[in-house]
């Protein structure tokens, strides 16, 4: 990168081969290993918790950045005063397509309008004091826990997603969006969503009735 990072941490969620050897090549950068299989947000958490950084940046395994993503990223978070930011997408699928996803620059606009999905989460920054001020991702959550903080965090923070394709996300069969057990399109995830976004309509309703939001 081109602002270098003060602290790399491996996720490893109990796979069968954890990667030690790889991790054991670069002496600043810390393997976690899980002796279960807990979800990405549980173990998230558990580096928040355990580390004292100012902010965040995820990067999931199968994906990569641009050289300059951390600094603009940072750059956006300072001139805005956002806590939570965002970039575009090239989606990159196993034919070598390559698809650009534009998301809202506006993220806090577009989710006062209707509950979504306007940032990706492993294209973003998040300040660790909006994390904890939040309580934290929902660690029982398997997956669509960076939607349930995205859509809790509208009413804390400012977020915003910067206008440059800084992530390369690559799209492939079995991974957690395109799984048969926890894809986008299955019912247990749509479930989730339904109620994820029933909350966030009910919080925007008491908001705008000079209520506070159930952030919990």
């Amino acid at each position: 990168q081109t602002k270098p990072l003060d602290g790399i941490v491996v996720i490893d969620d109990n796979s069968e081969s954890p990667p030690i050897d790889i991790v054991r090549e670069f002496p600043g950068v810390t393997l976690l290993a899980s002796a279960l299989n807990v979800g990405p947000y549980r173990l998230i958490q558990q580096v928040i918790y355990q580390t004292d950084y100012d902010a965040y940046l995820f990067q999931d395994a199968d994906d990569w950045s641009s050289s300059d993503r951390l600094e603009l990223l940072l750059a956006a978070a300072e001139n805005y005063g956002a806590e939570l930011v965002g970039t575009q997408e090239l989606r990159v699928f196993e034919d070598d397509r390559l698809l650009p996803v534009v998301y809202p620059l506006n993220v806090n606009a577009a989710l006062a309008e209707k509950p979504g999905h306007p940032l990706l989460h492993p294209t973003s920054l998040v300040s660790r004091n909006l994390v904890l001020r939040l309580g934290g991702f929902a660690t029982g959550l398997r997956f669509s826990g960076d939607t349930e903080f995205l859509l809790r965090s509208q009413f804390a923070a400012r977020i915003v997603n910067i206008p440059d394709y800084g992530y390369f996300r690559r799209h492939r069969a079995g991974s957690l969006t395109t799984d048969r057990e926890t894809g986008l399109d299955t019912p247990v995830r749509l479930e989730l969503i339904q109620q994820l976004k029933k909350r966030a309509i009910a919080n925007t309703s008491a908001v705008r009735e000079g209520k506070l939001p159930d952030l919990r």
